[in-house]
């Protein structure tokens, strides 16, 4: 089966979801289940919402948000 690579995947949007409910929150962010709008399965996506106010807090979020994509991960959306 073919995998686009990551950069060229469209990147999906907070509009692109149904919110269902928070599973956790915390000091670095809420755990949410959400439903996709335009995949046809019924499984849930499990989304980290990171808060951040500043570019500094911009910048941490992007750099883990690399670390995750480096883990290649079944269980990371891309």
């Amino acid at each position: 089966m073919y995998e686009k690579p990551v950069d060229q995947v469209k990147p999906t949007e907070w509009l692109d979801y149904v919110f269902m409910e928070e599973l956790s929150s915390g000091a670095f962010g809420r755990i949410l289940k959400m439903y996709s709008k335009t995949k046809t399965k019924d499984e849930p996506d499990i989304i980290k919402r990171l808060p951040y106010t500043s570019d500094e807090k911009k910048k941490m979020a992007d750099e883990e948000i690399k670390m995750l994509n480096l883990a290649k991960s079944p269980y990371t959306v891309r």
